[in-house]
């Protein structure tokens, strides 16, 4: 079984690449957006509050990142979206850690 600090880091490095992966990198330049079929993802409702559950939070990441890409918000161009996304998506103390970083 692995040490706390080596799941945790491989939980931050999964996290970060689905985030790298779905939302950051931009289309690439024959993928026309406007073609793409749009899903019918409804708004996140769900708010993540920090709690120590690890499928509440895969089951959380995985929402939000599933409605951001829907959105069409891919790529650098929709940074500021992407943060303000974020942390409307959040509560409590990990939207607090959020907006200290930000």
């Amino acid at each position: 079984m692995a040490e706390p600090e080596e799941f945790l880091n491989e939980l931050l490095d999964k996290a970060e690449h689905s985030v790298q992966l779905q939302i950051l990198e931009p289309l690439p330049p024959e993928v026309r957006p406007e073609l793409l079929k749009k899903s019918q993802v409804q708004v996140l409702t769900q708010k993540w509050l920090g709690e120590n559950n690890l499928k509440l939070y895969r089951n959380w990441l995985h929402s939000w990142l599933v409605w951001m890409s829907s959105s069409g918000w891919k790529g650098p161009a929709f940074n500021e979206m992407h943060v303000h996304n974020l942390t409307v998506a959040l509560e409590g103390d990990t939207q607090d850690l959020v907006m200290h970083y930000i």
